[in-house]
């Protein structure tokens, strides 16, 4: 006999309140084990599966309904608005947002360095040592290195020629004096 799905509901709740097992209902109504679950739990008022599987959410605060706005790109003037907050507020929560995120990028260039990390730490501590710790002075440090680079190459590009040209000059000479010349 084939049942319709409001009367494999009724039998497998009738099978259930006998105490048989689920895996004893689904042989007996032939209704898959998920199926079985949720037919128990509707029956039972607990049909809100993931009310059960998630972990309980509490309410969000003010200032946390606002870092969630900064993360998600609105103005400090949205926020004041839309959570009806003063300026002064609206303006501490937003610093402590860039703090939030300033900690973030450092976590991940953390985690970039890896093992290099003692090493970043030497330059850190030898530039504030040196007193080159402002924007403008990174910049020129990286220019000037850049330079060095280019004029390390060019050296090594000159130091080529001249050994091209010293052998050309001995070249010269062997030349010369097999010819019978006076060098």
């Amino acid at each position: 006999m084939i049942l319709n799905r409001k009367q494999k509901e009724v039998l497998v709740i009738k099978l259930a309140n006998e105490g048989k097992t689920t895996r004893e209902i689904a042989q007996v109504a032939h209704v898959s084990l998920k199926d079985i679950g949720s037919i128990i739990r509707k029956y039972t008022g607990d049909d809100n599966k993931k009310q059960h599987d998630e972990i309980p959410t509490k309410k969000l605060s003010l200032d946390s309904k606002c870092l969630q706005m900064f993360q998600e790109g609105h103005s400090n003037v949205d926020v004041a608005i839309t959570l009806d907050m003063p300026a002064d507020e609206v303006m501490a929560n937003y610093m402590d947002y860039q703090r939030l995120q300033e900690l973030n990028d450092f976590i991940q260039l953390y985690r970039d360095l890896g093992d290099d990390r003692p090493l970043f730490i030497l330059l850190y501590k030898r530039m504030k040592a040196e007193g080159l710790w402002s924007k403008k002075e990174i910049l020129r440090i990286v220019s000037v290195e850049s330079d060095l680079k280019d004029l390390a190459y060019k050296v090594e590009e000159e130091c080529k020629e001249i050994g091209r040209l010293n052998l050309l000059k001995l070249q010269l000479e062997d030349r010369i004096r097999a010819m019978g010349g006076i060098v």
